[in-house]
């Protein structure tokens, strides 16, 4: 049967005639009639590609390192200084390549004249490593100056302090500090804490000019035993600076504060239960005794007889 050129045909016919793939979607329309075990599928197709992602990630990080070293011995400093600068303010800056950033950021500096700019890269770079050696380009007023600096200089590193008891039934507070930061190189703290046994982790970021304190709820432990936290010191660009792993335990028996205060007992103003003091105890022990006397005295006066006495009578 001839079809008319031209002419719309049935959705069978244009299916049969349909040419090359048929497309993919991928929105959530997509999964509506589709097996659990098809949509398990997609799901870990997409987990492996996301993850695939990650040494990408990490690869272009170190070759726009490169790019700005290439630059840099090339004498190009305008470039070198831009694609430096760019590399620093990327998120995913570790720790490794925030010192070379900063070395060569201290070198660049020092080449156009800005001793107090190079000797707060120089600075930060020595708080990374404090074991770097001196840039051989410098001169030997410029390497002492260096070496000054890695003397007034100590190793960057995150303390954690568990204030207060670790629980799995109330909010457990963390105290973050990183003594021997340069001024203003660290601007926040993010924390990551998980069950020991497995899960999904809770993460939260704070502002390091705060108190610096963390407090992670309840919820994060899942009824576990014990929870992995890891702590990372960030730039202002979000740059791991540093980082430090801590395993919190659960403490059995831990009551929350609130119950210790407002449980019903009786304090006095030392803040000390009265229940606690000697005389509590005499009083309640004389208020009882009266009681037990008054309760005697009651007993002997009132029976289920009554005695009248009469006048007396005088025999003679």
């Amino acid at each position: 049967m001839r079809l008319p050129l031209g002419r719309a045909t049935s959705s069978s016919c244009r299916e049969a005639f349909r040419v090359g793939p048929r497309p993919v979607r991928w929105g959530p329309a997509s999964l509506r009639g589709m097996s659990y075990r098809r949509r398990r599928m997609r799901f870990l197709g997409l987990l492996i590609v996301a993850l695939s992602l990650v040494p990408a990630l990490a690869s272009a990080q170190v070759a726009a390192l490169d790019e700005a070293v290439a630059a840099y011995e090339a004498g190009n400093i305008e470039v070198a200084t831009t694609l430096f600068r760019a590399a620093e303010q990327s998120s995913r800056a570790r720790p490794a390549d925030l010192q070379r950033i900063h070395r060569y950021l201290g070198l660049i500096h020092t080449i156009i004249g800005e001793a107090e700019a190079a000797e707060r890269s120089f600075a930060i770079a020595l708080a990374l490593d404090p074991a770097a050696e001196a840039p051989a380009e410098l001169a030997p007023e410029q390497r002492a100056r260096f070496e000054e600096i890695r003397a007034a200089s100590h190793r960057l590193e995150v303390n954690v302090e568990t204030v207060g008891v670790a629980s799995n039934e109330r909010d457990s507070t963390l105290r973050l500090t990183v003594p021997n930061a340069p001024p203003g190189v660290v601007a926040q703290f993010r924390a990551s804490a998980a069950p020991s046994s497995g899960g999904q982790p809770w993460t939260a970021t704070i502002d390091a000019a705060e108190a610096g304190e963390l407090s992670i709820p309840a919820m994060a432990w899942r009824s576990a035993e014990q929870l992995d936290v890891t702590v990372e010191a960030l730039n202002e660009h979000g740059g791991v600076l540093r980082s430090a792993e801590t395993r919190l335990s659960h403490q059995r028996g831990a009551a929350p504060e609130a119950a210790l205060v407002g449980d019903g007992a009786a304090r006095s103003d030392e803040g000390g239960s009265v229940v606690e003091e000697t005389w509590f105890w005499v009083v309640i022990g004389l208020i009882v005794a009266g009681g037990a006397a008054a309760g005697v005295g009651v007993a002997l006066t009132v029976g289920p007889e009554s005695y009248v006495l009469e006048a007396p009578t005088i025999q003679r």
